[in-house]
């Protein structure tokens, strides 16, 4: 298995930025642009203008972004519309932002500090207590879905799996709500094991109108 080293985690917050939008974005775009008030530290709070400009170009020094153009950044103040434009490589930008993953291990899915033991019954996030979950529930199977896959799960595929009984309907309306509330219904499963509303809120790219995803591990 090759190890990847994790960045420092003011880079990693900013590559996670980086992604979410990436993520959304066609894969036809070369070029992306992100505003200013999209860069917040892990408090919530702005970047300086200053910090966000050494950790774009620590990025483009390691070949994760092309810098294209940053100059609201070198002026006072920060002003509604003001945009970063960068180019990405997708791969390269999933790989660079990686931590080191832990060998596979059958019925033990994993995304970043989240652990979910199928074989136990339990979830763990970071150091908090597990919690017992059942591995039949929609919303657990739900969850492993989006964990196993790198692309967009579209509602329909997330019906099938999970045989829901709209999955026969030919309104993608009825299956779209049916998928939507499995994932507001997840939000306090992941609460109880010791995640923020925000932490869950990064961690499920919703993609208006087709499916969801992680953000990449």
């Amino acid at each position: 298995m090759t190890m990847i080293m994790a960045l420092p985690e003011p880079l990693r917050l900013v590559v996670d930025i980086i992604q979410k939008k990436v993520e959304i974005s066609p894969e036809s775009d070369e070029a992306i642009a992100i505003t200013l008030w999209n860069f917040r530290d892990k408090n919530g709070d702005l970047i300086p203008k200053d910090d966000l400009k050494k950790m774009l170009r620590t990025l483009e020094e390691k070949h994760l972004v092309q810098v294209i153009d940053i100059s609201c950044l070198n002026k006072l103040g920060r002003f509604a519309g003001e945009t970063v434009k960068i180019m990405v490589d997708r791969e390269k930008l999933a790989v660079g932002g990686k931590d080191t993953q832990p060998e596979k291990t059958e019925g033990v899915y994993v995304w970043r500090e989240l652990k979910i033991d199928l074989l136990k019954g339990v979830m763990q996030y970071k150091g908090n207590k597990p919690v017992e979950i059942s591995p039949t529930q929609d919303e657990i199977r739900y969850l492993i879905l989006l964990v196993e896959s790198d692309q967009i799960v579209r509602y329909g595929e997330i019906a099938d799996k999970l045989d829901l009984n709209c999955r026969a309907s030919s309104d993608s309306k009825e299956i779209a709500v049916a998928v939507q509330y499995i994932r507001r219904n997840i939000v306090p499963i992941l609460e109880d094991a010791g995640m923020t509303k925000d932490e869950i809120e990064d961690m499920i790219i919703s993609k208006r109108n087709v499916g969801y995803k992680l953000l990449r591990p």
